[in-house]
C-alpha cells in the first residue's frame, strides 16, 4: 500500500473531490443467465469508472472513464478484477497525487458485483491509475471458507463501501460494509451447504447481515 504522502485537510477543494466519485455499470448484452439460488446473472456486465470533479460542488465535469483500475474483460485471472463499486474513497495528497479506495470483484463465482475486495490505487491526475493492492493483495477480502474466528466471521462473504478518513497520527481510518452470508439466513442444512471447503449454516447461526467494521491502515 502506497501512503508517502500527509493528506490534505478538508478544505472546499478537496471536499469537492472525495465525494466526486461514480461508477458507471454497462453491459453489452441483454442476455441474462441464471446463476446459483436461481438469481440473474449477466455475465456481460461491465463497470465504467469515472471521476467528476467541481470547483463549486454544484457543477461538475465527468473527467472520462480511467484507466489502469480494472479489466472490463477479466472473467478468469484470480489475480485480476473487472468490477469497481461505484462508492468509494478519494484522497488528493500535499503533493497533488491522488489515492482511491475501492471495492473491486470478479464474476468467478457466478456473481457480477464488487465485493470480493478492498484495494487501493495512485494517481497523479485521477484518470490513470495504477493499482498498488488489488485482487492478489488486497487490504481487506472475502474467505468463503467463512471462517467463524472473528473480525473475518462480519466479512467473511462481502466487502464493500469502503470510507476512509486521516488520523491526526498519519494512519487512516477505514470503514467499510461487510456480510457474512449473502442474506439473512433463511437457507441451512447440509442440503445448503456454501464454499470451499463447504460451510453448513445452521438456524442456531449468526448471519452477521450487514456490519459494519472499522480497520486502522498504516503505511
Amino acid at each position: 500500500m502506497r501512503l508517502s504522502h500527509r493528506v490534505l485537510p478538508l478544505g472546499r477543494s478537496s471536499i469537492s473531490v472525495e465525494t466526486s466519485l461514480t461508477g458507471r455499470s454497462t453491459s453489452k448484452s441483454t442476455k441474462s443467465l441464471i446463476g446459483p439460488d436461481g438469481l440473474w446473472q449477466n455475465p456481460a456486465a461491465q463497470t465504467s469508472f469515472h471521476p467528476w470533479f467541481s470547483e463549486d460542488g454544484v457543477n461538475f465535469t465527468d473527467l472520462g472513464a480511467v484507466s489502469g483500475l480494472n479489466n472490463l474483460n477479466d472473467n478468469a485471472s484470480i489475480g485480476g478484477f473487472r468490477f469497481v463499486g461505484p462508492r468509494g474513497t478519494l484522497l488528493r495528497y500535499t503533493d497533488g497525487s491522488y489515492g482511491l479506495f475501492f471495492a473491486g470483484g470478479n464474476c468467478q463465482d457466478g456473481d457480477s458485483d464488487a465485493y470480493h475486495f478492498i484495494g487501493y490505487a495512485h494517481s497523479a491526475d485521477a484518470v490513470n491509475w495504477t493499482v498498488d493492492n488489488g485482487a492478489a493483495n488486497p487490504l481487506v477480502q472475502v474467505d468463503y471458507s467463512y471462517p467463524t474466528s472473528l473480525p473475518a466471521a462480519y466479512f467473511s462473504g462481502r466487502v464493500y463501501v469502503p470510507n476512509v478518513t486521516a488520523n491526526t497520527d498519519g494512519t487512516l481510518r477505514l470503514i467499510f460494509s461487510g456480510y457474512r452470508t449473502g442474506a439473512p439466513l433463511t437457507k441451512t442444512g447440509a442440503a445448503n451447504a456454501i464454499g470451499t471447503p463447504a460451510a453448513t449454516f445452521q438456524t442456531t447461526d449468526v448471519a452477521n447481515y450487514r456490519s459494519i467494521l472499522i480497520q486502522t491502515l498504516k503505511h
